[in-house]
């Protein structure tokens, strides 16, 4: 029932929103989100990727038309996929797969040098099954990237007003009917056999439950690169 209400929800809000091709070139000129400069950075040497919850692609598009030979396959179960792909094939965008379904119906018969999932276990009420789920579509050596709530910065956003910049943002954050947020000790216990790559953001990758105090303005989006070594 909580999944159905949840792809409803994506499926009407279209998150991010609607961005333009101009958006895009404008991120390529100058590097002024860090969140996309995080991404794009973790792209260096990779042949394959899979977004995991793409919703309107915006990071799928950006990335995509930064490495255009770079094939990505993009699953999500709203109807903000439709958009994507829209988007896609108007701007001339050839190198990315849409796959119109529930993560856990998209099979783990491929394995990808990155994998990413920005945004979605806070709204997948069984985070354990997602991230053993996603897990399996990892090479060897490949990196995974999960962009997930912080605990804290969703505490100081109760206390402190937020302006957002559009009514898309302000639904996510505020009318989402599923939301999770994890301490940093909580999420890094999902991950005891990887290697903890970067964390954004922190301090050397450590005080990120401190540091989202003043990161609240998203709820505490922190975003997590991991690399496959022998675990689980």
């Amino acid at each position: 029932m909580i999944e159905q209400q949840i792809q409803k929800f994506y499926s009407e809000i279209k998150f991010p929103g609607p961005y333009t091709i101009e958006n895009l070139a404008y991120y390529d000129e100058i590097v002024c989100n860090r969140y996309l400069d995080f991404y794009d950075r973790s792209m260096t040497g990779v042949e394959s990727v899979l977004d995991m919850g793409c919703g309107a692609g915006l990071i799928t598009n950006f990335l995509a038309r930064r490495y255009p030979n770079v094939p990505i396959d993009a699953v999500d179960f709203g109807d903000g996929i439709d958009q994507a792909q829209a988007f896609s094939e108007q701007h001339g965008i050839q190198n990315i797969s849409y796959h119109k379904k529930n993560i856990y119906f998209y099979p783990a018969t491929k394995q990808y040098d990155l994998v990413y999932a920005n945004g979605l276990l806070p709204c997948v009420p069984d985070t354990t099954r997602a991230i053993g789920h996603i897990k399996q579509f990892v090479k060897p050596g490949g990196t995974l990237i999960f962009g997930v709530y912080n605990k804290m910065g969703k505490v100081k956003k109760r206390y402190s007003p937020v302006l957002y910049a559009s009514e898309t943002l302000y639904k996510d954050q505020e009318l989402v009917p599923w939301d999770i947020s994890f301490s940093n000790k909580q999420f890094l216990g999902w991950f005891k056999h990887w290697q903890v790559e970067e964390i954004h953001p922190s301090i050397g990758n450590h005080f990120v439950d401190f540091v989202n105090l003043f990161n609240y303005k998203n709820g505490g989006l922190t975003l997590y690169k991991f690399k496959f070594k022998n675990g689980t």
